[in-house]
């Protein structure tokens, strides 16, 4: 087996700093945290009231507003951070790369629920649970499915660009 050299060539980042490389090095040397109590959900049932949150966040500053629409927030995190990093490559520059070269690694612990969706709760107390009932809009976005799926947010990556390709049917991912 050989083994093949990866190489990082651009970065991005969208964190609880804001967005950008830059910003997320600049709070992390400076000793920030990026730890606050938490507001984009209703943590008065909870333990735990902080989380590291994206606030003051407008997707439609970075993307396309309609396409921003059909993704959810963890995917427009991960489409501003690899638009980013193809920048700092200077990749956008660059017609004649191989697709089957180029890759995007997303890491996330779950995927997003999409617009209008809400986890399952304990009917109880009202924390977050694996066996409670989903809350759906009464009209689902056709893209709900997509939203829940963590693959969903480097899959997204590689479309504006036409530089990465799925993996061939069978590999290891």
């Amino acid at each position: 087996m050989t083994k093949r050299r990866v190489v990082i060539t651009g970065l991005g980042a969208v964190s609880p700093f804001g967005v950008g490389v830059d910003k997320f090095w600049h709070s992390l040397v400076e000793g920030k945290s990026g730890i606050t109590t938490s507001e984009l959900i209703d943590v008065s049932k909870h333990v735990v009231k902080i989380s590291g949150e994206v606030k003051n966040f407008n997707a439609e500053d970075y993307l396309d507003p309609k396409e921003a629409k059909k993704m959810d927030r963890f995917i427009q995190f991960a489409m501003i951070a690899a638009d980013e990093a193809i920048k700092d490559a200077k990749l956008e520059e660059v017609n004649d790369v191989d697709p089957y070269k180029i890759g995007v690694i997303v890491s996330s612990a779950a995927g997003g629920w999409g617009p209008g969706w809400s986890a399952p709760r304990c009917g109880d107390c009202g924390s977050w649970s694996s066996a409670g009932s989903w809350t759906a809009p009464a009209r689902p976005s056709p893209w709900a499915g997509w939203y829940r799926t963590r693959p969903a947010a480097g899959g997204r990556c590689c479309r504006p660009h036409g530089r990465c390709v799925p993996p061939p049917a069978g590999a290891r991912q």
